[in-house]
């Protein structure tokens, strides 16, 4: 399994849909501000590059798999939805 399959599981199993649902937002697919797995190593072993990419990644306070999620606005949150019935009376 890649590290994808992985986070796809988590993000089902810590229910992220409803969680965005909630905030009015949810999972942008394509990302705009940082790639999805901005420390990941891009090169394969034996590439010219890899090993001294590979270094820096075991020097730093990094594993290499963490995963950025982007966020998009959908409309109202049901959030802001409970609370105006609740002001509202």
């Amino acid at each position: 399994m890649d590290l994808e399959t992985y986070f796809d599981r988590y993000a089902k199993e810590q229910r992220f849909d409803l969680v965005g649902s909630v905030c009015g937002m949810e999972m942008k697919e394509a990302h705009t501000i940082v790639d999805k797995w901005l420390r990941a190593p891009k090169l394969r072993p034996g590439q010219p590059g890899s090993r001294q990419e590979f270094d820096m990644l075991v020097q730093s306070d990094h594993a290499g798999h963490e995963r950025y999620v982007e966020w998009k606005s959908v409309g109202s949150s049901m959030l802001a939805m409970l609370m105006s019935m609740s002001v509202g009376g």
